[in-house]
């Protein structure tokens, strides 16, 4: 059973951090290393690997002995797949003599934006649709937030962030 459910609005805010999970488990991306992302996309692409979905499986159906078998068999081949597909990776950036991985980070990235505003129990609003538009928005983010927008439609989204 999948697990992937996309957060819904409190009673006024999203829980920012449960909403950038669901981003990036749905977009197999790395909000908080997308320069890794950008890399492994040119890697797939090129090398002709596909993106791989964890296993997920809700605690409810998990009772079921054979049930759990099954999770436990495609969580050790998705492991397997994973392991392999680091090591052609790595090797891939040693061929082409990648260096390190840029570091894009969203997370910090939004904290550097409202400098003094993010705290645990903090609410933000985040206007989604402004930064899209902003010149001076990096191309990352840009990348990132055109997802959100995507997928909640909202030009500013109230975000709850606990720390």
């Amino acid at each position: 059973m999948n697990l992937l459910e996309k957060p819904a609005k409190g009673e006024r805010t999203y829980d920012y951090f449960e909403v950038m999970d669901y981003i990036d488990e749905k977009y197999n991306i790395d909000s908080r290393n997308y320069g890794n992302t950008r890399l492994l996309r040119k890697f797939r692409q090129q090398k002709g690997f596909k993106k791989l979905q964890k296993p997920r499986i809700s605690w409810e159906d998990y009772g079921d002995a054979i049930e759990k078998r099954a999770y436990e068999e495609n969580v050790h081949v998705y492991q397997q797949e994973m392991k392999k597909q680091q090591e052609a990776f790595n090797l891939w950036k040693e061929e082409n003599e990648i260096g390190r991985e840029e570091y894009l980070d969203f997370w910090h990235w939004l904290i550097d934006e409202f400098d003094e505003g993010i705290y645990s129990g903090s609410i933000i609003q985040f206007p989604v649709k402004e930064y899209l538009e902003h010149q001076e928005t990096p191309t990352f983010v840009k990348e990132i937030l055109q997802l959100l927008y995507a997928e909640y439609q909202e030009e500013i989204m109230d975000f709850y962030i606990y720390l």
